[in-house]
């Protein structure tokens, strides 16, 4: 409610302090949701100004969806640093169609980790996937088999699918916590 006292928006984000990131043609008009937003520090050493990261979300129907990450500066312009126009979507070649949820972190030293899930190639079988990105917006290659891990999976018939729900990495980078579910089942 902005009409209560002390409550207005931050007019030095974006000059209204509100932005619209859907006119990428991905987003194909006001298909795209923010999902997440981390912050990396220059603290972190791979910074020197803070860089605003989102997770966005482009929908292609309701069992599949596509992400992207999106570097902001602290004034909330599309950091052109980033990944070089400022988007990075969240792939490896292989891994077929992604589920529609998914979470972000940043750790200590400014990598981020995006937790989704996928349906694995020709079935309907959902298995989970850990992503490590560099503050620029690259895949960690030295993360994991070339910058995603395999995190569950249970062969193409198993009854057991457990979905993405939040991921929280260690202060110092050293080590990160993954949280998904199954039905009414939550995991570590």
């Amino acid at each position: 409610d902005l009409s209560g006292p002390g409550c207005t928006l931050d007019d030095s984000f974006s000059g209204n302090g509100w932005a619209i990131f859907d006119d990428e043609s991905f987003c194909d008009t006001e298909d795209c949701d923010v999902l997440d937003l981390v912050e990396i520090r220059p603290a972190t050493g791979a910074v020197v100004a803070p860089r605003i990261v989102a997770l966005v979300r482009s929908e292609v129907n309701f069992l599949a969806a596509r992400f992207f990450l999106l570097g902001l500066t602290a004034s909330g312009a599309i950091d052109t640093g980033f990944s070089g126009d400022g988007w990075m979507e969240v792939t490896k070649s292989g891994i077929g169609p992604l589920y529609p949820q998914a979470s972000l972190a940043v750790d200590g030293v400014g990598r981020l980790y995006v937790l989704a899930a996928r349906y694995e190639p020709d079935t309907i079988d959902i298995d989970t996937l850990l992503f490590r990105y560099l503050a620029n917006g690259a895949l960690d290659s030295d993360f994991a088999v070339a910058g995603m891990a395999l995190l569950e999976d249970h062969g193409p018939n198993d009854t057991f699918d457990p979905l993405p729900r939040d991921v929280a990495s260690s202060p110092d980078g050293t080590s990160v916590s993954v949280y998904q579910y199954d039905a009414d089942e939550a995991k570590i």
